[in-house]
């Protein structure tokens, strides 16, 4: 049981040192900004691809509700704005840590 312990205490020390390392700090950061402008090109390409397309596949779907959203768009939109904030403020912030 003691053992048990220990070595639990040891893989949480392992751990906090580990992530809380400075040199580590750049690359988390980067990979941050990397995530946020991949997110914010998906949400762009699905606001584009709903501007694209037409409201209905074919002529038989046309009384159907509920397959084209306009209003997403606007949706997909403002997500990608928002990705694009978050990574313009992660380089900014990256950058003053430097």
């Amino acid at each position: 049981m003691k053992m048990e312990k220990s070595m639990l205490k040891f893989l949480l020390f392992a751990f906090f040192i580990t992530t809380s390392c400075s040199s580590n700090l750049p690359k988390i950061k980067e990979q941050k900004v990397q995530l946020y402008e991949s997110k914010a090109r998906t949400y762009q390409a699905l606001a584009d691809s709903q501007r694209l397309s037409s409201p209905y596949s074919s002529p038989s779907l046309q009384n159907r509700g509920g397959l084209y959203d306009p209003s997403m768009r606007m949706v997909y939109l403002s997500e990608a704005k928002k990705y694009r904030k978050l990574a313009e403020e992660a380089k900014a912030q990256s950058n003053s840590g430097k």
